[in-house]
């Protein structure tokens, strides 16, 4: 039935009130729901379009694609519906585009969140893949550098707890360490290769020298030659790397010379032996000799006893010098035993001793005899040696630590070596001449390291010298603490690259600087212990916000020390980890404050919703009482028009 006709039979009534029209028209629908088969973008305008934050939240579920999601990111009426809208989107170029267009601060962080963690993402896979070539070509090399493996290590555990990105690292990264592992087993095995030979060299030129000790016969040279062939036969058996190895050089010098000492015993021996032949027939001469004088007329006894009393003997003389040449002989001292020889032979005057002395003089002879010829026959290979070795060291590319090492230890074996009698000339020339040719390019690097020490020297000091006249045309009473601060950081930064001195003249330098480094951190302490109590006082004042019931003076008062934090703030600039520490206090004491504020707000805000919603509640109850009252009278309206035509019939 038309609304006018209604008005007209309502009469008066229905103008008399306006309100109630307002009342009984129909309120605006609810935006209805898209239906399964409309398309995603009309999923994604529902959701941007709703006023119903659970519907928003229910629909985005039927969301799909990535660049319609951004489009809820950005354009949802509700914060929560946009950072989960955000939360689906994994494709980094889409996140960056709604991170530059939206404007909600946590969808924002959210998005560069996650691009921040992409790219990290993706620089820990390229750096994985920097290492492992890095590892393969570590291993690729024999032996490997222990200090490029550590430096490998110590980065690859910077990039955090391991993943299928470095997991083929870590396998590498093991058999590295397995292979180092085995290098250095190898060098070991090496060096005790190297000991074992020396102390062999040590055995053969001892042998012999002591009292009571075996004779060196052609069996004990085949045992020592056999085990210097041992030791080279278990040396050869190492890696081929080893062989560059200075300890390798070393053990084959070693055992070129004990070859060579074993050759020239041999050739000693079969010499020897030969005099013993050449001795033994002189003897049996001289006893021949002897029994022919014997069978002579003997002389008669004041004959006899004058002889005897021209040449006297002192006996007791001659047994205390025989006693002390014995005793040398014993111990192995050579010269000593020639002298106490040369005075025994004095004491006897020329005359040939018999019985018990004989023997012992002849014994003593002798020993002394084998004693003299194995110390020169000794020296004299040692020094042949030393020569060998100091000629060695001018052949290939000059090594100038192994020179510098090697040069002054052959000048004291050599020296050592005098003991047992002097050089010849010409071998003593050759060998001067070749360690002077040697250390010739040690010492020209020793002149380059003074220069350049001197040069880092005078840099340094300098350097002080500069900064200490910029301190002293500081204020004292007011100085400027940027500038110093910057001057601090400018001295650290140029001490570091400036190269350094000797040690001597680096230590007194070191001295020096640390003493200009505490007169610039004085001032600079003060002022950080005054900006630290300043800081400390706003924390204390920013916590003591919560017991302040007025919230109105708490947030004014918030907002005071914030402004207060930053614009009393002092020129200089505390450590890192105090100034976030007194920040993260201050920041959780204000935002404490604002926490309040916004409960209170979301009460007040829960409150009007509730307000509203029994307001709604009230308003569809009149809507209900006045259609049931519309239908009532339309109803007795049709009745009472029925009743009217009914008598004209």
């Amino acid at each position: 039935m038309p609304m006018n006709w209604l008005r007209g039979l309502r009469g008066g009534e229905a103008d008399a009130n306006p309100e109630a029209d307002r009342i009984a028209a129909p309120a605006e629908p609810e935006r209805a729901a898209p239906g399964p088969e409309d398309p995603p973008e009309a999923w994604m305008e529902a959701v941007c379009q709703t006023g119903d934050k659970s519907l928003a939240a229910q629909w985005l579920a039927r969301v799909e694609g990535e660049a319609l999601l951004a489009e809820v990111a950005v354009r949802s009426r509700f914060a929560e519906v946009r950072l989960a809208a955000a939360r689906r989107i994994a494709d980094p170029a889409v996140l960056k585009r709604v991170a530059e267009a939206s404007q909600d601060k946590h969808v924002h962080r959210y998005c560069a969140g996650s691009l921040k963690a992409h790219r990290q993402e993706n620089e820990r896979v390229r750096r994985a893949v920097d290492f492992e070539a890095a590892l393969h070509a570590l291993l690729d090399a024999a032996p490997i550098a222990i200090s490029h493996l550590l430096q490998i290590e110590k980065d690859l555990a910077a990039l955090g707890p391991g993943g299928e990105e470095t997991a083929e690292c870590e396998a590498l990264l093991a058999e590295a360490r397995a292979r180092v592992l085995e290098e250095t087993q190898a060098q070991i095995e090496l060096r005790a290769r190297l000991t074992e030979s020396e102390t062999l060299r040590a055995v053969i030129a001892s042998a012999g020298q002591a009292e009571g000790a075996p004779a060196i016969d052609e069996a004990r040279i085949a045992a020592w030659r056999e085990q210097a062939e041992d030791i080279a036969r278990l040396a050869a058996t190492g890696p081929a790397w080893l062989a560059s190895l200075p300890a390798a050089r070393s053990l084959a010098s070693v055992l070129e010379g004990i070859d060579a000492v074993l050759a020239v015993a041999s050739e000693a021996i079969a010499r020897e032996a030969a005099e013993a032949a050449q001795r033994a027939a002189e003897a049996e001469a001289t006893e021949t000799a002897r029994k022919a004088r014997e069978a002579e007329p003997v002389a008669p006894a004041p004959a006899r006893r004058a002889a005897k009393s021209a040449t006297p003997i002192d006996r007791e003389a001659v047994l205390q010098a025989l006693e002390g040449m014995e005793q040398h002989l014993e111990e192995g001292r050579t010269a000593e035993a020639e002298a106490a020889m040369k005075s025994i032979d004095h004491a006897l005057g020329g005359t040939t001793p018999s019985g018990q002395i004989a023997r012992r003089l002849q014994r003593g002879r002798a020993q002394l005899a084998r004693l003299a010829g194995w110390a020169r026959w000794g020296t004299d290979r040692a020094r042949e040696q030393l020569i060998g070795v100091a000629e060695a060291l001018l052949r290939g590319e000059p090594d100038i630590d192994e020179r510098a090492r090697a040069v002054p230890l052959l000048r004291r074996e050599w020296k050592n070596l005098d003991a047992h009698g002097n050089a010849s000339q010409p071998a003593w020339k050759r060998f001067d001449r070749a360690l002077e040719k040697a250390y010739k390019p040690v010492a020209e690097l020793h002149a380059a390291e003074a220069a350049a020490h001197a040069a880092a020297c005078a840099a340094r000091e300098a350097l002080c010298e500069s900064w200490e006249a910029w301190l002293a045309a500081q204020a004292a009473d007011a100085p400027d603490l940027k500038a110093l601060e910057a001057k601090r950081e400018e001295a650290i930064a140029a001490w570091r690259k400036a190269p350094r001195a000797g040690y001597r003249d680096e230590r007194k330098l070191r001295k020096r600087f640390d003493a200009l480094v505490e007169k610039l951190d004085a001032p600079l302490e003060s002022a950080r212990a005054q900006e630290l109590a300043r800081r400390e006082a706003l924390v204390a004042a920013a916590q003591a916000l919560a017991e302040e019931t007025d919230l109105g003076r708490a947030l004014s008062a918030a907002k005071s020390l914030q402004r207060r934090w930053k614009e009393e703030a002092s020129a200089v600039h505390l450590k890192h980890g105090a100034d976030q520490k007194l920040w993260q206090k201050f920041r959780k004491a204000c935002d404490a404050a604002f926490a309040r504020r916004d409960l209170e707000q979301a009460a007040e805000v829960a409150q009007r919703t509730e307000r509203e919603q029994a307001r709604q509640a009230e308003l569809e109850a009149a809507r209900a009482v006045e259609v049931q009252k519309k239908e009532k009278h339309a109803a007795r309206f049709a009745r009472m028009a029925e009743a009217a035509v009914a008598p004209g019939d």
